[in-house]
């Protein structure tokens, strides 16, 4: 059987499926419009449109399956579960006949008590990305309260940042946020009352930070906020019950930058975005005992051989052999870190050096790994969330590129920092899903030569006319 034929069928079956869910959707919107005709003539004069959006939206869903979803979010849904597709069709369908039975929101923009939503579900290194632009909503809204939405993941982050009044922590189901952990996740009825409870809050914005994704969309139309603002996305199949702002998602700017140039579209100016992050004294202390209680001594190079993705990773053998140059021709102390997943990686980085290596991924907290960083002369990564660290600490970070975007991804230019970018791109990768595969064993990644890291590393070391650590911010308690 042909994949066009096992496609064709897959969306048959998916079609009929739906059309048995319209058995309770169809009575369950009847009876929300009779609901709005008894709210009165200004209510029930949308009634029409959102009519019109259901038969439309339903349609396609019984004639092609949740094929019009997956090609919307092509193709991130792509490498998604069907089950976990239908999960967020399903609660969007429910969600969507609540709003037709709802109140209308008051049109009018929201004072100096205005309650906001920021929603980050990416990994750690990404969610860096938001502090600028809550920092600035802090100081130009100080009267506005701040929740933030981040997943569990990203709880050592998120506890760290003084701008917002409470975390949400929220694991979606997609596999694009937990990485293929599903137990991390609620039931469908724990999503669905989840969504509920943020509703009632009753958010005069929901400031979407990252593309704009099915689970977004999802949270959009349960939140049901007055105003969202974020991404663009013209997928156009459930029916908008809140006011967007929106700007065409860039993967050219830099992310800080892009995240923070979607706040005048709340009011608020744009910051120059600097990533940051908040460390005390005392932590930094530890780190400088840590690293002297082990024999290592200026300059101190970290390395991050590790990323989120197999196919961002330089060959780890490489990682030993410019660690080993650096190590001799520059006297450098190495210092190894990464996550816990990434332990059994750095060892076998280790394992491959003739000059010794402190060794500490999976040993260290988050805070920990920051304050290292910030005590180091250099750090040397992949695309990854070390390296994201590095920058906010004023460590000049050496990062080595291949399929992800440097403008968007990489330090931004005009500091102590410097990206190597693979000579080879392949187009077809898709280095954000973790269902991802590489097809090309990494080639991109291996066309970055040991010669071209080294005489890059090693200027950087030579070059002390930046001053590090500019990043860092002394900040011991939170602030709501």
């Amino acid at each position: 059987m042909t994949r066009a034929s096992l496609s064709f069928i897959l969306r048959r079956a998916e079609g009929v499926a739906f059309a048995a869910l319209l058995v309770l959707l169809a009575p369950a919107l009847l009876v929300a419009a009779i609901v709005r005709l008894a709210r009165g003539r200004e209510a029930a004069r949308r009634l029409p449109a959102m009519w019109r959006a259901s038969f439309r939206r339903w349609g396609k869903f019984v004639a092609h399956g949740l094929r019009p979803v997956r090609e919307a979010w092509w193709p991130a849904m792509s490498y998604e579960p069907p089950l976990n597709v239908w999960r967020y069709v399903f609660l969007l369908e429910l969600f969507d006949v609540v709003n037709v039975a709802a109140a209308d929101r008051p049109a009018a923009e929201p004072g100096d008590r205005a309650r906001v939503l920021v929603v980050k579900l990416a990994h750690v290194g990404d969610a860096l990305h938001i502090g600028p632009s809550l920092r600035a909503l802090r100081e130009q809204r100080p009267g506005w309260a701040l929740d933030l939405v981040a997943g569990p993941w990203c709880d050592a982050l998120v506890r760290k940042i003084p701008y917002v009044a409470e975390s949400v922590p929220y694991a979606p189901r997609l596999v694009l946020f937990n990485r293929g952990r599903g137990d991390r996740g609620l039931s469908l009825a724990g999503e669905a009352a989840f969504f509920w409870r943020l509703r009632r809050r009753r958010y005069d914005w929901l400031f979407s930070t990252s593309v704009t994704s099915l689970v977004e969309v999802c949270m959009i139309q349960a939140v049901r906020p007055a105003r969202w603002v974020g991404a663009a996305h013209d997928a156009g199949l459930w029916h908008p019950f809140s006011e967007a702002r929106t700007q065409p998602y860039t993967s050219r700017k830099y992310e800080a930058q892009r995240i923070a140039d979607l706040l005048p579209l709340i009011g608020v100016q744009a910051p120059r975005a600097e990533l940051e992050y908040w460390l005390s004294d005392g932590e930094r202390a530890e780190a400088a005992r840590r690293l002297a209680e082990a024999g290592l001594r200026a300059p101190v190079v970290a390395v991050a051989p590790g990323a989120g993705w197999p196919g961002k990773l330089w060959p780890v053998e490489r990682f030993a052999e410019l660690a080993d140059r650096l190590a001799e021709r520059q006297k450098a102390s190495i210092l190894i870190l990464g996550s816990p997943g990434e332990r059994e990686l750095a060892e076998q980085m280790k394992s491959r050096m003739r000059q010794p290596a402190l060794n500490l991924a999976g040993q260290t907290t988050l805070d920990q790994m920051a304050a290292l960083l910030a005590e180091s002369d250099l750090l040397i990564g992949n695309d990854s969330a070390p390296a994201h660290f590095a920058v906010a600490a004023g460590t000049p970070a050496l990062c080595l590129f291949g399929p992800t975007s440097r403008p968007q991804w990489g330090p931004p230019e005009g500091g102590p920092h410097r990206v190597l970018q693979a000579p080879k791109l392949c187009f077809d990768c898709h280095p954000f899903h973790p269902r991802a595969a590489c097809h090309d064993d990494r080639s991109c990644m291996k066309s970055l030569s040991v010669d071209a890291a080294a005489d890059a590393a090693e200027a950087m070391l030579r070059d002390t006319s930046h001053v590090r650590n500019r990043g860092i911010h002394d900040v011991s308690v939170r602030s709501g």
